[in-house]
């Protein structure tokens, strides 16, 4: 099959807003350009239901270079998508309005499960050595998509997602630097209610097999505890591709995370600007998901739902 052009993907998360031009051609990608920009467009929406006006100039400027950038390497078509601050916010529908006008960019805004289904397409092409044939001694693949305002946990057989995200938890419980004891207790709290609560389906598909599940965990949080834990002073998506962090990384990111200010954690190797107020958050949810599904190890991976979305085109 010959190549069906450049295609430009746009995931809008809560907190970063991610690109993908890629040539694709029904069975593989060549990446022409990959960003990731934090804009924490659903800065403060855990207190006004509402898009703050200096949020959306932050996304609107990144959209706008998005678009220069897509043009210039050629791409014929470009799908963009909004994630969970989109179902939240009261003004979406007019941000959508405005990003359309101002840039041409058209923002679907798609429901919880279909962002939950995009990063299992996204994870399951990617990683499909692991996926065995469909048996019931194969290996459950299990993805992990930790996002800003949401969180995603999907099998093949179906997925939940859940009103659970780095940044929203951190906004809403953490008024201290570094937080609090009772801070980080409610952090937990809230993550094993649930955790708890909805991830029944994938403790059953994980049991159903002889061997282990196999995690998957993408999205932000996760890749920049990898990039923290190879000590990755510039950034090397390749290297964070596959990698491994093991529930002795986990816990020792936690033990690290909770007694370091944001500015310190800022100064960490390998941590991207703009994620040190949000990591700790991230990473008791990775935890938590962790033992639920009853894995030691969790494999990373540096795509996502764009890709998800590249794959369908």
């Amino acid at each position: 099959m010959g190549t069906l052009g450049q295609i430009a993907a746009i995931d809008i998360g809560t907190n970063t807003v991610l690109l993908t031009v890629a040539e694709w051609d029904g069975k593989t990608t060549r990446v022409l350009r990959d960003e990731a920009r934090i804009t924490r467009l659903g800065q403060g929406l855990n207190r006004d239901p509402n898009f703050l006006p200096v949020a959306q100039e932050r996304a609107l400027a990144v959209l706008k270079d998005y678009k220069k950038i897509a043009n210039s390497l050629g791409a014929s078509k470009i799908v963009a998508v909004g994630t969970a601050a989109f179902r939240k916010a009261k003004n979406a529908v007019s941000f959508v309005d405005r990003v359309l006008r101002e840039t041409g960019i058209h923002i679907k805004v798609i429901s919880g499960d279909e962002e939950a289904r995009l990063s299992y397409l996204s994870a399951a092409h990617d990683f499909r050595d692991l996926e065995r044939a469909n048996t019931r001694f194969a290996p459950t693949l299990i993805v992990l998509d930790i996002g800003g305002g949401s969180t995603e946990v999907i099998t093949k057989s179906g997925g939940v997602s859940m009103d659970l995200g780095a940044v929203v938890l951190s906004e809403s419980i953490v008024k201290h630097d570094p937080p609090a004891d009772v801070e980080i207790s409610a952090m937990k709290a809230e993550i094993d209610h649930r955790v708890g609560a909805n991830l029944v389906f994938a403790r059953r598909d994980g049991a159903n097999t002889r061997f282990a599940p196999t995690l998957i965990a993408l999205a932000g949080s996760v890749t920049t505890l990898s990039a923290v834990k190879q000590g990755l002073v510039v950034w090397d998506g390749a290297k964070v591709q596959g990698s491994v962090l093991t529930t002795g990384d986990v816990d020792g990111f936690v033990a690290l995370f909770r007694r370091t200010t944001n500015e310190e954690r800022s100064a960490i190797p390998g941590m991207v600007k703009g994620r040190e107020d949000t990591i700790l958050a991230g990473t008791l949810i990775l935890k938590a998901v962790m033992k639920a599904v009853g894995v030691s190890q969790v494999t990373v991976s540096d795509r996502g739902l764009r890709f998800g979305l590249i794959y369908e085109s």
